[in-house]
């Protein structure tokens, strides 16, 4: 969900760490994109399906995690 007045501070820090690891983790091989392009279910499938980020990047499950959170909070409600 978008950042709201009450978002947590749990949450804020899962996000901004999710923005850091999504800008080292896409911009390694190619720019990053912007998170309001796709959909949440878009990214999720992205983040969970074979390639890029699971054969070349090798994320852990945490960075998945703050990776959606991030692109998550910047897709208005509507997508």
């Amino acid at each position: 969900p978008p950042l709201s007045a009450e978002t947590t501070s749990e949450e804020k820090a899962l996000i901004a760490q999710g923005e850091a690891d999504y800008q080292q983790s896409c911009t390694s091989c190619h720019e990053a994109k912007a998170p309001a392009l796709h959909t949440v279910a878009d990214w999720k499938a992205t983040l969970e399906s074979t390639g890029c980020f699971v054969e070349t990047v090798h994320l852990t499950p945490e960075q998945r995690k703050g990776i959606l959170a991030y692109l998550s909070a910047h897709i208005s409600p509507e997508r």
